[in-house]
């Protein structure tokens, strides 16, 4: 699964059915992230949880995806890639020139 931000600072769920990756596609120099992402260092960003949430109900990926999603939030807390309060998940960044 990857959130893209696009140039317009809007993100977008991208293969919303795919639960074994989570990246963030950022365009190189970008300033001004949106709300629900938290940028940690130059290699990841915290992404808020109930909007990422809201936006797999949105897309309906897969008949299963609830699942699936709690499946994916589980082995990230095991790994430490979840912060509690507010509730967020780590995602690797990948940059875009």
């Amino acid at each position: 699964m990857q959130i893209s931000v696009k140039d317009s600072g809007t993100p977008q769920l991208v293969q919303p059915g795919t639960f074994t990756q989570f990246e963030a596609v950022i365009r190189r120099g970008e300033q001004d992230l949106p709300a629900m992402l938290a940028q940690e260092g130059e290699q990841h960003v915290w992404v808020d949880e109930s909007w990422l949430r809201r936006e797999l109900a949105r897309a309906s990926p897969v008949p299963d995806w609830e699942q699936k999603y709690e499946s994916m939030l589980a082995y990230a807390r095991s790994k430490g890639w979840v912060r509690e309060r507010p509730l967020a998940i780590r995602a690797h960044i990948v940059w875009r020139d």
